[in-house]
Order: C-alpha cells, then structure tokens, then sequence
C-alpha cells in the first residue's frame, strides 16, 4: 500500500504517512468502483500551476502568430492601396489634361475644327441597258394588290383589296383578270376595268396581247352542276369585238399562242369521244389528234405539246405530225419560254427537257419533282393544267430548283444541265446573267461569281476578304453591294467602298429592306421609316421619303406605302403618290 498524496509505501496499519503525514484513506472495491466511474482523483496545486502557466503560454505563441499575419496583411494591403491611388492619380490626370484638350478645341471658332464631314451630293448613275425593263415604253400598267396604275401616275381603284389572279402582256400594256367570286375582267392601259362575259368559266390573255379567249358554258336544261363544256370566243381588245370559234369545247381545256391567233383545245363529240383541235379567228378548225386529250402549249404556228387522258405520256405536234416523246408517271407541272416552241417537264422522276427539234424529250435532272424556277423576266401561270410561261427566248436561259434544293441550268444541246455545287437553301439569294451566262450567288461568307457552260458550274471566288453576309446586284452583275456585318459596301474592281455604315434592321418591317431600282441603277433601303438611295459612295446616298412602312417591287417597278397607307410609284425618276 502507498500513499495518496507523495507515494510513499505504508506499512499496514498505519493511520499516517510517515514522509508527508498526509492521513491514510482505505478505499474499498464498491468505492474504487465509484470513484473509477466519476474520473481522475483532483489534481494537486503544483500540478494545477504547471497545467495553467502550460495554457497561458500556448495562448500566447497562437496570438503573436496571428498578429504576425496581420500586420503583414494590413501592410501589403497599404502598399496595394497606395499603388491603387497612385494609378487613379495617373489615370485622373490624364483625363484633365483630355478635358483640357477638348475645352480648348471647344474654344476653337467653329471653321477651325478638324471634323470629316460627307459631302452628300446627287449622283446620276450609269443607266441599265441590259434585258428585262419592262418601263422604258410609253404605256405599261402594273398591279398594286388589285390598284391597277398606269404611266401616267393614273389609277384604278375599282379591284383594289379583292382577291384575285391574272396574267398580264409581256410588255405590260393590259392585264386580265379573274375575282374570288368567278368574275373576269379586262384592264387596259388606260385603267379602265371592264367587266366582260358574265358566266365565263376559264380566259386567257395572249402572252404578246391584243387577244384573248373565254369559254361560256352550256347549260342545259335540267342540269344541275357546273356544265363541263361551252361556246369559245376570241376577244380582239383593240376593237372590243368577239368571234365564236368552237362548241361543245371542254371548258377547262383551251390554251392560247403567244400572239393569240391560234388557240388550241379539246372539243367533245360524243359522250364517248372527244377531239383535240386548233382554231382561230382567220383559221378553221383542225382536228390533231382522237381521244380525251389536253394540250399543254401551243406556238404560233400550231405546233403544240400536248398530253393524254392519263396524263403519262407526252406528245408533240408539229408539221401535220404528232410524236410521244416521253412516257413516264403522273406528271406535276410544266415551265413554257416565250414562244411556246421549248418544254421543261416535272414529274417524280425528275425533269425532262423537249423542244421542237428533238426527237425525244432529254432529261436533264434525276431526282423529285422541279417545283420553281428564278428568272427576272416576267412570268405567269399559262392555260389550265399548272403550267408557267416565260418571257425568255429559251428555258435554259434561267435555273431552276428541285424541290430539294438542286439547282441546275438546262446545258445548250437541251440534253443535260449544269448543276451548282451548293444546296439552294445553303446559298443567299443567286442572280444569273444569262447574257453572259454568268451566275453569281453568296454561300459560307464567300461571294461567288461563277461561269456556266456545258461542261458544269465552274465555283469562282469573287470576294472572300470578309465574312459577306448578302449581296445585291443588278441583273447584269455590273453593279454589286455586298452586306459585311453592319455595313453595305459597293464592289468595284476588287475594292470595297463603304456605303451605308452602320446599317440598323427594322424588326417590325414587312417588305424589303434592300431594293436594286432598274429605272436609275441605284439600291434603294429603308431605315427607322426613312427611304434612302444609294450607288458607289457614301456621299451619293440621298433622302428620298419620311414615313415609308413597306418597301416593294412588282415585274422590276419600284414602289412603297407610306405609314398612312399612301401608295407611290416610281414614275418618271420620282416617286409619285398613285394612291
């Protein structure tokens, strides 16, 4: 046994320590266990001093390490601080002496400012001598959503804002009409709307004008539908007088030759048998072919292309002569020049090509169906069965689009076609000079201007220093702008003038925002409501109208409406109020 408090051995029975005195306790084992339970017996005074002095030094070695850090933080925050202001000094001192610099210049007399200011001056441009102005002529008559105006600034508001369709002279000069409610009329160059053959089922103005046919249908007694046949009259325009050229004519069936001295159709012998014919006014009818068949065109001198009842097969007419030259499914629609004498064929396997010399129709692309073409002369639909006639001389003067967005060119032999390397929805806006069988078109930033020959599209750069977004030229390619980011530059020679800078679209505008006008050669664009011209320089762009809501283009003719609903025209090198 030892002792408490110094550990001395005890003899047993003793009451005291003998080394310190300290009274002896005896702990029993339910106590020990006790005592186990509640911890360590207490400390001793000595060992409480050496525990507390061992606490208040560690406390101290812990604050002077954090005072260490601080001061050194507070101090290279001072010096950052320091070096902060300095820097704002410096930056404040340069900007009293700009201040001082600018008051100064302020102080200067105002012809002493070195400012660069744009001369704006007005610029005649070189005048457009290329195809397809159809406004140099002393008559023309355009069609303003049914506001029929003329050269004169005259117009004819009797149609204005009803529905309708129609075809027009290629050289502008009358119009026919058809209404939402089954009503034709015919429109001169005067603007004189006049209401012809009430109960006309199907007319057509001839492609060069001065004539035009219309079927009256004869309705029997008893029937109760629509009749299928009527009587079909010639309409001479000049002097207003009909001829009655055939009945029992199928009424959906005539077509008329540009010139309008032949039109061809189907008449209806029987209820078994039918015929196809051509006739005229100063011509008899002649039978061409036996059976249920549809002529698709027909020239001036009667040859024609025509189809058969199932609509599968292809025949052309010519010299007294009917030949298939194609056979194939159910065809969609077709594209005539403007001497019907040339045919592009659309159907599921692609488009085929014929005109009055091959023996069998080509085909010139192998894919769906051809579903539009591009070309700036005029065009519109021809005859009843979906097809379009174009004023050009030839069809393959002009590209055409597949439904899936081929483009090709119809080669000169009319027995394959050039095709473009890009999709028509990858490229941004193409114009194709068919003078020089030139084809210039934006894809992928780069400006291309590329040759077409027989051999394919050759793809040639023409500006690929920037990023080009647009373009806009003339039909001839003589005169191009080009949209770089914000701003329009006129190309001349390889070199980029900057024209229209800092160019803003209008969100909310609903016509166009960039029009080349063919009368003056110069681009037209419209911002915050203001239209404005354009040609080579900056300096040449000229104010021409406040107020303008809705810029647009009808066959070439320039036009907008203003913010009150004002319409004006360009007319004679300005723009004149029509409405």
């Amino acid at each position: 046994m030892f002792c408490n408090k110094c550990g001395t051995e005890l003899n047993p029975g003793d009451k005291f320590c003998g080394n310190c005195g300290a009274p002896v306790v005896i702990i029993t084992k339910t106590e020990a266990g006790r005592a186990a339970s509640q911890g360590p017996a207490p400390m001793s005074r000595k060992k409480k001093l050496m525990n507390i002095a061992f606490i208040i030094l560690a406390v101290c070695i812990i604050l002077g390490y954090y005072a260490y850090y601080i001061h050194k933080a507070v101090t290279l925050t001072k010096e950052t601080v320091d070096k902060a202001f300095e820097q704002y000094q410096h930056q404040l001192d340069d900007w009293e002496d700009m201040e001082e610099e600018y008051e100064v210049e302020e102080d200067l007399p105002e012809e002493d400012i070195d400012t660069p200011e744009i001369e704006y001056v007005h610029v005649d441009a070189p005048e457009y001598t290329g195809r397809y102005d159809y406004f140099n002529d002393e008559k023309w008559i355009v069609d303003v959503q049914g506001l029929f105006v003329n050269q004169e600034g005259d117009s004819n508001d009797k149609l204005l804002g009803i529905d309708h369709s129609g075809n027009s002279s290629r050289d502008l000069k009358e119009t026919m009409v058809l209404t939402e409610d089954g009503q034709f009329y015919y429109v001169n160059a005067n603007t004189d709307v006049i209401e012809f053959a009430q109960g006309t089922t199907c007319a057509e103005l001839a492609f060069d004008g001065g004539t035009m046919f219309y079927v009256i249908p004869e309705k029997k007694e008893g029937e109760s539908e629509e009749p299928e046949v009527g009587t079909l009259f010639l309409f001479d325009t000049a002097t207003g007088f009909s001829d009655s050229v055939a009945e029992n004519v199928q009424a959906n069936s005539p077509v008329i030759s540009p010139d309008g001295n032949i039109v061809a159709y189907t008449r209806i012998v029987d209820s078994k048998n039918s015929v196809l014919c051509i006739a005229g006014s100063d011509m008899e009818e002649k039978q061409i072919q036996k059976g249920n068949l549809r002529a698709c065109s027909v020239d001036n001198s009667g040859n024609l292309f025509y189809t058969n009842e199932e609509q599968n097969e292809i025949y052309r007419y010519k010299d007294g002569k009917s030949v298939k030259v194609l056979s194939s499914e159910e065809f969609n629609n077709y594209f005539i020049n403007g001497s019907a004498d040339e045919i592009l064929i659309s159907c599921s396997e692609g488009a085929y090509f014929c005109d009055g010399e091959m023996e069998e129709a080509a085909q010139v692309y192998e894919g769906g169906l051809v579903t539009n073409m591009h070309t700036s002369a005029l065009h519109q639909s021809y005859g009843q069965f979906r097809a379009s006639i174009l004023d050009v001389a030839s069809l393959k003067d002009l590209y055409f689009i597949s439904k899936e967005g081929v483009v090709f060119i119809i080669s000169s032999d009319g027995r394959s076609a050039a095709f473009l390397d890009h999709n028509y929805n990858d490229v941004d806006n193409i114009v194709f000079d068919d003078v020089n069988r030139e084809l210039m078109y934006c894809c992928d930033g780069v400006l291309y201007k590329s040759k077409v020959s027989d051999d394919g599209i050759e793809d040639e750069a023409f500006y690929e220093e920037d990023d080009v977004e647009t373009f806009f030229a003339s039909y001839d390619l003589k005169n191009v702008w080009l949209k770089i980011r914000d701003d329009i530059y006129y190309l001349k020679d390889g070199e980029l003038e900057n024209v229209i800078p800092d160019y803003v679209y209008d969100d909310e505008n609903t016509g166009l925002y960039f029009a080349w006008n063919i009368e003056d050669n110069k681009l037209y664009f419209t911002e915050y409501n203001t239209l404005y011209s354009v040609y080579d320089t900056e300096g040449s762009t000229e104010k021409v109208a406040d107020d303008v809501d809705t810029l647009f283009k009808i066959n070439g003719k320039l036009g907008f409406l203003d913010l009150e609903g004002n319409i004006y025209l360009y007319i004679n090198n300005e723009f004149v109020c029509v409405y």
